[in-house]
């Protein structure tokens, strides 16, 4: 039996129905809690590639505070219109700024990963056409509950890795994404064996 075969009669007996609620307003926090954003979800439902700036004014906002130790409070310093139209289903904060989010809530479409720098501008974003094989996207697709595709390992939390950061996926492997370029390795090997 091919790896497809096998990942197909998997990812059948995993199938469950799964109802949607509006996506919520969400703060991610930087690991030294310097950085937050705050991200507004937005009311586009579909989003096509290739994701090219400037998006739709109805995809979600990250909106970006600092904390300012004069007055002990977050200030605002900038506001990213971001490749996903409803809201990233999960996201992770560098101390730095890099902002990486994945997939998009519910049944919407939109990037299974994208990484902005510091400033906001989209460095990459990733389909699940680029992540895997076509076979494996349609597998993927006829075992996902209510239009939302499950590809991650969700209860393995993303990482960052010096400038890459770490998402696990379905079957047990990691995706490695270089934060700088986008660019990604796909390993097979247990994440324990990676340092985690």
């Amino acid at each position: 039996m091919s790896i497809a075969g096998l990942a197909v009669l998997c990812l059948a007996s995993q199938l469950s129905a799964t109802t949607w609620t509006p996506p919520k307003p969400t703060v991610v926090v930087s690991q030294d809690a310097y950085l937050l954003v705050r991200i507004e979800p937005g009311s586009n439902r579909v989003q096509s590639p290739p994701y090219v700036a400037p998006f739709s004014v109805g995809n979600a906002q990250a909106i970006y505070f600092h904390y300012d130790e004069e007055s002990g409070s977050y200030k605002q310093y900038q506001s990213v219109t971001l490749a996903n139209g409803s809201a990233p289903a999960d996201s992770i904060l560098k101390d730095n700024g890099v902002l990486v989010t994945i997939d998009s809530w519910g049944p919407s479409t939109g990037p299974a990963v994208a990484i902005y720098s510091p400033i906001g501008e989209l460095v990459a974003a990733h389909t699940l056409s680029d992540l895997y094989s076509e076979e494996v996207v349609e597998a993927l697709r006829w075992n996902s509950a209510a239009g939302a595709v499950s590809w991650r390992k969700s209860e393995l939390r993303l990482r960052f890795r010096h400038d890459s950061v770490l998402v696990f996926d379905r079957f047990g492997n990691v995706f490695d994404f270089d934060i700088n370029d986008g660019s990604f390795d796909y390993r097979g090997d247990n994440p324990q064996v990676l340092g985690q």
